[in-house]
């Protein structure tokens, strides 16, 4: 469940407030700024998921650095993985994102998570191996892992044929 974030910003070019940005969480349809009062916009994120039947994300692409005079991204980071065919892709447009090192470094995440283990739920699912167990109990982790492994290893010759 993602939160509603963005940045309200404030046009009237009297105020103190001219255009700096002011974080929003869970915000409404209208954006007053606090020091002038007067109605103003707002640049929420933006999320768009185009997911495959393979259940498998090579693309994630971040729109950053929103420039309010223009009213638009005027820099974009994309992480990929190459050497397969496109699979699901998914795009974010963030008003809080200001440098390339920070987008990457979302991307980057995004990607991660989104091609992680899922539950039934479709929600990402953490797996930990311990080595502070029996010899029995980590040989068991260890063929759940190989199993794990061998499934995605089948998935992906599926998809290069």
């Amino acid at each position: 469940m993602f939160s509603n974030r963005g940045v309200g910003y404030c046009y009237n070019n009297q105020c103190d407030e001219f255009m700096k940005g002011v974080f929003l969480l869970n915000y409404g349809t209208m954006f007053y700024c606090p020091g002038c009062r007067q109605n103003g916009e707002i640049a929420g994120e933006q999320r768009l998921d185009y997911p495959t039947d393979e259940g498998l994300y090579t693309k994630v692409e971040i729109h950053y650095n929103y420039q309010p005079d223009r009213r638009e991204y005027v820099e974009r980071a994309i992480v990929q993985i190459n050497g397969m065919p496109t699979f699901g892709v998914f795009i974010m447009k963030s008003p809080l994102i200001k440098t390339e090192r920070r987008a990457l470094k979302v991307a980057e995440t995004i990607l991660c998570a989104l091609n992680a283990g899922r539950d039934k739920n479709n929600l990402t699912q953490e797996v930990t191996y311990t080595m502070d167990c029996s010899l029995a109990d980590f040989k068991t982790q260890m063929k759940s892992l190989e199993k794990y492994v061998d499934e995605q290893d089948r998935r992906l010759q599926s998809y290069e044929s």
